[in-house]
């Protein structure tokens, strides 16, 4: 069975030949650490660069992904996901 189609909500194209869609996600999964959002900043000493980690997806299985490397990157179990639907 195919995938159904997202719902696009907003589109836009652009002068270079891009076309740049806002579709409609059901829900967004956030990265939690003991159930408590959380933000992971990684610097890197050697070129005196910082970067940060994305938290939250749209796609649940990429949320899973992130979630299971850093429980393994910590060695712990304490990474998990919350569900969010709707607006603030």
């Amino acid at each position: 069975m195919a995938r159904p189609s997202p719902r696009v909500i907003l589109s836009l194209d652009f002068m270079d030949g891009k076309r740049w869609e806002i579709l409609e996600a059901e829900y967004t999964y956030i990265v939690t650490y003991k159930n408590e959002p959380i933000n992971i900043k990684v610097s890197d000493i050697m070129m005196a660069r910082t970067k940060y980690k994305k938290l939250s997806y749209t796609n649940l299985g990429n949320a899973l992904r992130q979630v299971k490397f850093l429980n393994h990157k910590f060695k712990c179990e304490d990474f998990s996901l919350i569900k969010v639907k709707g607006s603030i």
